[in-house]
């Protein structure tokens, strides 16, 4: 199965967008992904809230929604502008947050969850995992600052 980009997820192609894909859900999944404007996550976040499906803020800001369509197919949209904002934060690249995200948004089509302590702990290893063992690849083709976010500590 294949992986499809939209745009202005293409315009990134230093990012290993299927490789992967290939090793978090293996290639028989077919995902398509969407790099997207504030403006648009914010009209999914809208529709979502009506269904009462999500439980988010009206306010929370998005970086990634993931999709499961049905058991081999799945859509991830990446939040571009939130993406921006917090690789600032946390001093990454751009790339690096991408990365980060794009690899958090396929856990979660592989059913992974971060409601409780425990399940945030477990996808916080899977992404560091992985985003470890991707990112150094990328970052040799290119010189990019790299650090992963740093754990928010809960009171």
């Amino acid at each position: 199965m294949a992986i499809e980009l939209n745009v202005a997820a293409k315009r990134h192609r230093l990012l290993p967008w299927r490789a992967v894909k290939k090793h978090i859900i293996g290639e028989r999944f077919h995902v398509s992904i969407a790099l997207v404007s504030e403006y648009e996550m914010r009209r999914v976040r809208r529709v979502l809230r009506r269904g009462k499906k999500y439980r988010f803020g009206p306010r929370h800001a998005l970086n990634v929604l993931s999709f499961l369509l049905d058991k081999n197919s799945g859509e991830i949209l990446l939040g571009k502008d939130q993406i921006q904002k917090e690789a600032k934060r946390y001093k990454q690249s751009f790339h690096a947050r991408l990365l980060y995200l794009y690899i958090h948004g396929l856990l979660h089509l592989k059913g992974y969850d971060h409601q409780s302590v425990k399940e945030e702990k477990r996808m916080r290893r899977e992404e560091e995992k992985f985003f470890d063992r991707f990112y150094k690849n990328i970052s040799s083709k290119r010189k990019i600052k790299s650090l992963k976010p740093k754990r928010k500590t809960q009171r």
